[in-house]
């Protein structure tokens, strides 16, 4: 759907976001043209979003690079020095510990993750199509999951309307024997 940071930055027009969307919906064999009114009110506000969300998405990654998981970062976090975490109760042990080995433990775990996201975002250059694709695959999808859904339900209903004119018939047999 293009680069959502050139259309973060700038005004986009509607005529824009819907050559956007029909990028991406010609993957399905979608056009926007073809799509109900509310759905293409709906394309529009999720094409908004995605902007949306990419200008914030990036705007969090330049901060992403400081995140750490540490105890030291813990500490700041919590207000108490690492003095105090690390401090022995009267009975010489460390009132603390569980908390120090949570973060010990579960620390690298997440900060192993937050490299492989550094090193995806830079090795594709932009996350931003990668998310787009992904969301406008689910969003195409859920689309065509709502539509036999309505479907299913009609037959449901249209079935349910013959369970009861059959129930009807047997009634009426039933009073005439």
């Amino acid at each position: 759907m293009g680069n959502r940071n050139n259309l973060a930055s700038a005004a986009v027009s509607e005529a824009d976001k819907i050559k956007a969307i029909n990028k991406e919906l010609s993957k399905f064999s979608q056009k926007y043209e073809d799509l109900p009114p509310r759905t293409q009110k709906y394309l529009l506000l999720a094409e908004d979003f995605l902007i949306d969300q990419s200008s914030q998405m990036n705007h969090l990654f330049k901060n992403f690079k400081t995140v750490s998981f540490s105890v030291d970062a813990f500490c700041t976090y919590a207000g108490v020095t690492r003095q105090a975490l690390y401090k022995k109760n009267s009975n010489q042990q460390q009132s603390y510990k569980p908390v120090i080995d949570l973060i010990n433990s579960v620390g690298p775990k997440y900060e192993s993750k937050r490299q492989e996201v550094i090193r995806d975002y830079i090795r594709s250059g932009t996350i931003d199509q990668q998310l787009m694709n992904s969301l406008l695959a689910k969003e195409a999808e859920r689309m065509q999951i709502k539509r036999e859904l309505e479907e299913k339900n009609a037959q449901i209903r249209t079935l349910e309307a013959q369970v009861k004119a059959l129930e009807r018939q047997l009634n009426n047999v039933h009073r005439m024997s």
